[in-house]
């Protein structure tokens, strides 16, 4: 608590006197103000008491302790005698008594604050409902008489439906549980969110993300992160991250890129930005540690969103824009970050069109291998080659036309899937037209292809998804020869029916096997947890 005990009993002791020394029986703002300078007391620490008063005394009243609630109420009171939720607080408590016990006096008292509560705030709908109810419903001691004969008669006519009826409902309620029993047996339910892989200096690491829903409101979630080693299975940390509202399942940690040693999680939209260690799962950055990191943000940060360059665009509770890049510790205000921009980086994408030219109802197929440097992220695709610009490309060597002999050393419509500094994982299509299919083929820096496969080749969902998909969305993480896949979901076709799968899958790079493979569905295997010493 924000206030000491010793003041507050202080002060509730110097409200009790002055009440008792005033005709009236409560005291007003104007009282309780005098006896706060008296004191020489907070008035942030007694508004605070009042909070807690009035949580407490909420709590027990929606538990069913009136006796206690009563208390706290009359506490608040003390402290704000024209607290309106202070006084229907009191009012439904009495209700409450008065309805289990049927005393008058606890009538009387329901009816008096309640109608206190009118007179302080005339739109509280909930103290007029408490008068209603006051008026209307009789209590306990009269109703017994006035409703004995009825009940006596109804008695009668029910005895004999409810022999019949009650063991009827008791074997329903039996047969319902064994068959809920035996569904959570045979397809118990799978409460894993999310996979993640990440690439650190002692092998790959999978995160492993669960969450399970609060049935009441506010409907939070607690997650929970198990870390493993992807190749040995075995659990290397278990972290409960603080649990949040609001979000999907599958949305905990959509968001999430791997920068550094690190998983970062960044959402400009919700303001989050945290990041956990890949082995540890500590937490390794975010805003206050930002904040405290470099002299540009001093003064708090308020956003921060992940652009598609790689750099940290960072608003400052000031409003001022900085970008920052993590590898690099640099931070960049808007024009040196636009400067940066419009430099080309050193990436080239390699693609393969079919241009077609016609020349008196002539068309002749020419296939090129285009090498195109990329502004930025932002790839500058050709829509259409010009004679004149396509003698000018075959000049510059960035375009070269190949010959129907060396036409079968090329892909069709090749997609970069997955580049590094070695090698390239290829999608492709075996021929154009509807009748082509697309096939994953891995082709090193020297030309050479290292595995090709198609769909009849595998039957691991996620590597059939990037065949299948144009766009996959797909996280990757390469250690040494394996690279490690993870995706949110990917749709399994069952007879007639598609089912959502959750998948982490190791590939070995030099074959096109894989080296291991996690699903809650679709595989068995587990982690393994270190046994205690």
């Amino acid at each position: 608590m924000a206030y000491s005990e010793e003041d507050l009993q202080k002060y509730l002791l110097k409200a009790q006197e002055v009440l008792n020394s005033k005709k009236e029986n409560q005291l007003s703002e104007t009282d309780l103000n005098e006896i706060v300078q008296d004191l020489g007391l907070d008035i942030e620490e007694i508004a605070q008491a009042r909070e807690d008063y009035l949580t407490r005394g909420t709590t027990h009243l929606n538990f069913g302790n009136y006796a206690e609630a009563i208390g706290e109420f009359e506490q608040l009171l003390l402290l704000s005698p024209s607290h309106p939720k202070g006084l229907y607080g009191l009012a439904k408590a009495y209700l409450e008594k008065w309805k289990n016990h049927g005393k008058k006096a606890d009538k009387e008292k329901a009816l008096q604050y309640a109608n206190q509560c009118i007179e302080v705030a005339p739109g509280y709908k909930a103290a007029y409902k408490v008068i209603s109810t006051l008026k209307h419903k009789p209590t306990k001691k009269n109703s017994v008489g006035s409703q004995n004969n009825s009940r006596n008669a109804h008695h009668k006519k029910t005895t004999s439906l409810r022999t019949y009826l009650v063991p009827v409902m008791v074997f329903i309620v039996m047969a319902i549980g064994v068959f809920v029993g035996m569904k959570n047996v045979l397809n118990p339910p799978v409460k894993i969110q999310q996979y993640r892989v990440g690439a650190t200096k002692d092998g790959l690491v999978i995160w492993q993300i669960t969450s399970e829903k609060h049935r009441k409101q506010p409907y939070y979630r607690d997650i929970k992160l198990t870390i493993a080693d992807a190749t040995t299975k075995k659990v290397l940390r278990e972290v409960a991250i603080p649990p949040r509202k609001g979000v999907r399942g599958n949305q905990l940690w959509r968001n999430c890129r791997q920068l550094g040693d690190s998983f970062y999680y960044i959402d400009g939209i919700k303001g989050i930005f945290v990041a956990r260690h890949l082995r540890t799962g500590k937490v390794t950055n975010n805003k206050a540690m930002l904040a405290q990191s470099f002299k540009q943000f001093n003064g708090g940060v308020s956003k921060v969103k992940l652009q598609r360059t790689g750099w940290l665009e960072v608003t400052t509770k000031q409003g001022l824009r900085y970008w920052l890049n993590l590898e690099s510790k640099k931070v960049l205000n808007q024009k040196q970050y636009n400067d940066l921009n419009r430099t080309k980086f050193d990436r080239v994408k390699r693609w393969w069109k079919v241009y077609k030219q016609g020349n008196n109802n002539e068309s002749k197929v020419v296939l090129l291998e285009v090498q195109e440097h990329i502004n930025g992220y932002r790839q500058k695709r050709l829509n259409s080659i010009w004679p004149v610009y396509l003698q000018k490309k075959l000049k510059s060597g960035r375009v070269k036309v190949v010959t129907p002999l060396d036409k079968a050393s090329y892909f069709l419509k090749p997609k970069l899937v997955y580049g590094s500094d070695d090698l390239a994982v290829l999608r492709y299509k075996t021929e154009v037209g509807v009748n082509g299919k697309h096939r994953l083929a891995c082709v090193d820096k020297a030309g050479n292809v290292l595995w090709d496969k198609g769909r009849e080749e595998t039957d691991n969902p996620l590597v059939v998804h990037l065949m299948d998909s144009h766009k996959p969305n797909v996280y990757f993480a390469q250690y040494k020869n394996t690279l490690g896949m993870s995706s949110l979901y990917i749709r399994v076709k069952e007879k007639r029916k598609y089912r959502n799968v959750k998948m982490a899958v190791g590939l070995d790079l030099t074959t096109g096997k894989l080296a291991w493979a996690y699903s809650p569905t679709f595989y068995k295997t587990k982690f393994e947890k270190q046994k205690s010493k």
